[in-house]
């Protein structure tokens, strides 16, 4: 349900919200985010490290090679920050296994075979 009298409004996480609730040392836990798939999750993963970068845009992403600069300059970025700072949330998109499983085909040779090490 969307912000109708029966239900809250929608919460949207402030950067050091983001940062507290994905937190390994604030939640106590190994926390990891893996987002991995097609445009769809691409988009969701930059949309992630923007908040938690603090780095808000209204730019819409519409070329594929744009994006994947955009997720490969993302992914370097959060993984420098939690390299530097274990309290950093670590979240990754595995770009090594997109192109060997992006679309991947037959029943025989499902995603969770052919890439279970994304």
């Amino acid at each position: 349900r969307y912000n109708d009298s029966s239900s809250p409004p929608l919460h949207v996480f402030s950067t050091a919200e983001a940062i507290e609730c994905l937190s390994p040392t604030a939640q106590g836990l190994n926390v990891s985010v893996v987002i991995s798939g097609d445009s769809y999750t691409r988009q969701l993963f930059v949309g992630l490290a923007d908040v938690l970068l603090g780095r808000p845009s209204n730019e819409e992403i519409r070329n594929q090679t744009f994006r994947l600069e955009t997720v490969e300059q993302s992914n370097d970025e959060l993984a420098s920050r939690h390299r530097n700072d274990p309290s950093f949330p670590n979240v990754q998109f595995p770009t090594e296994c997109f192109w060997i499983c992006y679309g991947s085909g037959p029943p025989t040779n499902p995603f969770s075979v052919k890439c279970s090490r994304c």
